[in-house]
């Protein structure tokens, strides 16, 4: 597996799998970290992984950072086919004006309607980059450059919990009412992240995620009981 290997800091390493975001080089990314995650090293102290790289923190103490270099280089990535394929989830999502408060104004940016929205930010499926910004915010894309749009120059101080945004070609959802910067085109009732649940994040790194357009009846309906929905394709 081709990489390129950086010294980070006087005990982290970057290794990066390629110069840009593509779904190739994020394969790259989530298989290396399911594989991190599988072994257990003595210098080996946390793996964090991105777009297209990972940082693996390390116990100077342990190993040096030229010892590092040539272990990586000398792995066996042969084995990484026998991990866990991706799974692929649906997500509920209500596009009511209510909730997508940015659709009229991304609609009129591609000289499309709503319906033509909808068709397509749920008609493909999307990869899971990373969780990030707050707890369980999925990063997924790619979204279709028709419908991409840029981050708001001035974040709403509140955006509620489940709201479905744009920013650029990813799409998101936000698991808590929190501030947020993104286009909202929709939300979903289902709890993204519970700590009363296991596991606590509903979208991981990797999941291809499909939105599953529903009424605002079946929204309600769903807030009240979301174990009626069943997320797996």
């Amino acid at each position: 597996m081709q990489t390129n290997i950086i010294r980070y800091s006087e005990k982290a390493v970057l290794i990066s799998f390629g110069p840009s975001i593509t779904l190739k080089n994020h394969e790259k990314v989530k298989l290396s970290f399911q594989y991190l995650s599988k072994i257990t090293l003595p210098w080996l102290i946390e793996v964090i992984p991105s777009y297209n790289s990972i940082l693996i923190e390390y116990d100077p103490f342990e190993i040096s950072f030229e010892k590092l270099s040539r272990w990586w280089k000398q792995l066996d990535f042969g084995s990484l086919e026998n991990l866990a394929p991706s799974q692929d989830i649906q997500i509920p999502v209500c596009y009511d004006e209510e909730w997508a408060i940015d659709l009229p104004r991304i609609c009129k940016s591609a000289r499309i309607n709503s319906q033509d929205f909808i068709k397509i930010h749920a008609g493909k499926p999307y990869h899971t980059f990373l969780l990030g910004f707050q707890p369980g915010f999925p990063y997924m894309g790619l979204v279709d450059k028709s419908i991409a749009k840029d981050r708001l120059e001035n974040p709403r101080a509140k955006v509620l919990k489940g709201s479905v945004g744009i920013a650029g070609r990813q799409t998101g959802i936000y698991p808590n009412d929190s501030p947020g910067g993104w286009n909202l085109v929709g939300r979903t009732p289902l709890p993204i992240f519970d700590t009363q649940q296991s596991p606590n994040f509903l979208i991981n790194m990797g999941h291809k995620v499909t939105f599953i357009p529903i009424d605002k009846n079946e929204f309600y309906e769903l807030e009240k009981n979301p174990e009626a929905w069943n997320i797996n394709i």
